[in-house]
Parts: structure tokens; sequence; C-alpha cells
């Protein structure tokens, strides 16, 4: 994550996921099966375990499930992800990048801002404190 700029949200929003960083695009997809998993009532965090094993990533598995548990339930209203892995970023997962690029330069003005849209006021700062605990996510790695 090395963008930063007055609008984040913009630089990501209806980009492929080919224009994301490889970690990027793999939070993405990450959140879009889990997601998935959620809404089909089946354990979400099953289906995303072999992408955190396959990145060497195990032990951030519960605190991915923690955040998006937490986004899930702190939601202003139903959160808009891609449904395919080879589509466009979304507002909302544009929202959701922004945010973690504002986390990532220790702005958490910038982050509650990102986030405002989607989450309830009340729960944004214990969704800053979720998205500190998956930004290990982001650290360069060979992701394939």
């Amino acid at each position: 994550m090395t963008r930063q700029s007055q609008f984040p949200c913009y630089e990501y929003l209806d980009q492929p996921l080919s224009a994301l960083t490889k970690n990027e695009a793999h939070l993405v997809v990450t959140m879009r099966i889990w997601a998935k998993g959620a809404m089909a009532r089946t354990c979400p965090l099953r289906l995303v375990a072999p992408r955190f094993l396959q990145t060497g990533q195990g032990h951030l598995m519960v605190p991915f499930h923690h955040f998006m548990m937490t986004l899930s339930h702190s939601a202003a209203r139903a959160i808009g992800l891609s449904s395919h892995e080879d589509g466009c970023v979304t507002d909302d997962e544009a929202l959701v990048l922004a945010a973690l690029g504002y986390v990532v330069y220790a702005d958490a003005a910038g982050a509650r801002y990102a986030l405002a849209p989607i989450v309830a006021a009340d729960c944004l700062d214990a969704l800053i404190c979720r998205i500190v605990s998956i930004l290990p996510i982001l650290v360069p790695q060979n992701i394939q």
C-alpha cells in the first residue's frame, strides 16, 4: 500500500483487480470469498483459509475474520462486494482499501472519513482497530 492522496478511494474505484498490487488484489478477493461464504451460511474462515496458508499468513486468518465480522456487523447498509474475482473494484471495496491506506499512514481521521459512508459512526474506531490487526496482509510478499 503505497498510495496516499486527498481522495484515495478514487484511485481504486472501478479499477480492474489487475491494476491493484498483488496484496491489495489478494485482500479484495479474500473479502469477496469471505462475504460469499457468510451469505451462504457456511464457515467463511474455512473458505479463506487456503488463501492465507498459501501465502504463509495463516496467523492472520483470525484477525481477518474478526475484521470482516466487525465490518459486516457495523455496516450502516449492505456492503457492496463484487461476486467474481475478475471484476473491477466496487465503491465499497475502494472505501475499504482507502481506509487501509489511511491507517498505513497513521491517519485515523482519514480512515474514519473513508469508512463513514458504509460503517455506523459509533463503530468506526472498533473497525479501525481491526484494520490495524490485518495490515500485515498488505506487507509485500509473493502472493500467487
